[in-house]
């Protein structure tokens, strides 16, 4: 199968003029990338989704750019709070739409994000929206919280006592602590918890890679006294020197979450480009095989190009690649591309069997502007895989 099409046609299915922003000083540019899991209310089927919600300042001042961030107190009853670095626009390096160059040589977003949740029923329809739930409290997430992807665990994960359905992973854009990955934890997506390393410690960043989306099962591994044991599974995406080597997507384990094993290389970034998870693995029982989506970036003279493919992984042994696909997902098959904030992303982070597993839903962030929803034939999108 050469072309790969949806049952119907692509829906946007939350756009920034959808919301109303948080402050009168502040302007929304971006609901998309979505954390996406299957919920069941009252008897029915629905998407669940945590929603990245980019804001800038409105309106700047004569000769200022604004950076925001969010001022935070270390604990969980930090507030939602935001407030601006006032730069001089004559002391920058470069001005962009989505960032600046300071003086020295360091970049600051021109934005910075949030969560709200989201719900929508069997055809897409949005039934509520949340206001802001899931905000930067900590000193790791001053510049926002970005890029949720949520899996629910088949058994549940015990965190000081406590009990907890689904794993979040998000990434915090921090100009100090580095770009990484850290987690949260939840059984209701209204009370999260934060992971940290310790007790005594406070949540910070986990592992400084991105992307990270875990399996929703453990999976045996051998270790190195030679037992068998089970263990803690991910997709990431190792931070690496361009110079050497692109960011690829590997596959990853940890016992206790903390401490993360050798990664195995599963595809290959290629011109100059990277490759990286989307949405929590989705295991296929008639195939016997594990479905991953993930993004590729193709840098072109226009700029970054960001598609979607897919990856067949072996059930027992996931850091062996049975099936791969080429891009089945181009930016722009809709009719926002005049609105983009930036152009030519599509952005997987959805993936879910949806009516008995005979449809799979496909959810992903459009332009970092909008959210698509597109939904395929089971055996079209496995068709598809296996016969390249």
């Amino acid at each position: 199968m050469d072309v790969l099409k949806p049952v119907d046609d692509v829906q946007i299915i939350l756009s920034p003029e959808q919301l109303t922003s948080p402050r009168e000083d502040l302007k929304i540019v971006g609901t998309f990338n979505p954390g996406v899991t299957t919920i069941e209310e009252e008897g029915l089927e629905k998407t669940l989704l945590m929603v990245r919600i980019a804001v800038q300042k409105k309106t700047e001042k004569p000769g200022k750019i604004s950076a925001p961030y969010f001022i935070v107190k270390n604990e969980d009853s930090s507030p939602f709070n935001i407030t601006f670095d006032e730069n001089d626009q004559s002391n920058l390096k470069k001005v962009n739409k989505k960032d600046i160059q300071l003086a020295d040589g360091r970049w600051r977003l021109r934005h910075t994000s949030y969560q709200i949740v989201c719900v929508i029923d069997k055809k897409g329809k949005m039934e509520r929206i949340s206001e802001p739930i899931f905000y930067p409290q900590y000193e790791h997430e001053r510049f926002g919280v970005e890029d949720c992807r949520i899996t629910r665990m088949d058994e549940e994960i015990r965190f000081n006592g406590e009990s907890y359905k689904y794993i979040i992973t998000y990434v915090p854009p921090h100009r100090e602590t580095r770009v990484g990955t850290a987690f949260a934890l939840t059984n209701d997506f209204r009370k999260f918890k934060r992971i940290k390393p310790s007790p005594e410690d406070t949540p910070r960043t986990i592992i400084t890679e991105k992307d990270i989306s875990f399996f929703p099962r453990k999976i045996k591994m051998v270790d190195i006294d030679g037992k068998q044991i089970s263990k803690f599974a991910a997709l990431s995406r190792p931070s690496s020197f361009r110079t050497i080597s692109s960011p690829d997507m590997t596959f990853r384990y940890s016992t206790k979450l903390l401490e993360w094993g050798p990664d195995y290389s599963l595809v290959e970034s290629v011109n100059g480009g990277a490759s990286g998870p989307g949405p929590a693995p989705v295991f296929l029982d008639e195939e016997c095989l594990w479905l991953v989506g993930y993004h590729t970036i193709e840098e072109t003279p226009e700029g970054p190009v960001y598609r979607a493919n897919l990856i067949g992984l072996d059930e027992e042994k996931p850091w062996e690649v049975r099936y791969r696909s080429v891009p089945f997902i181009q930016p722009n098959e809709h009719n926002r591309k005049d609105k983009a904030y930036v152009p030519n992303v599509f952005y997987i982070m959805g993936l879910e069997l949806k009516h008995g597993g005979d449809l799979i839903e496909i959810i992903g962030g459009e332009n970092d502007e909008s959210i698509s929803r597109r939904i395929y034939n089971r055996k079209d999108l496995v068709g598809f895989l296996t016969s390249q």
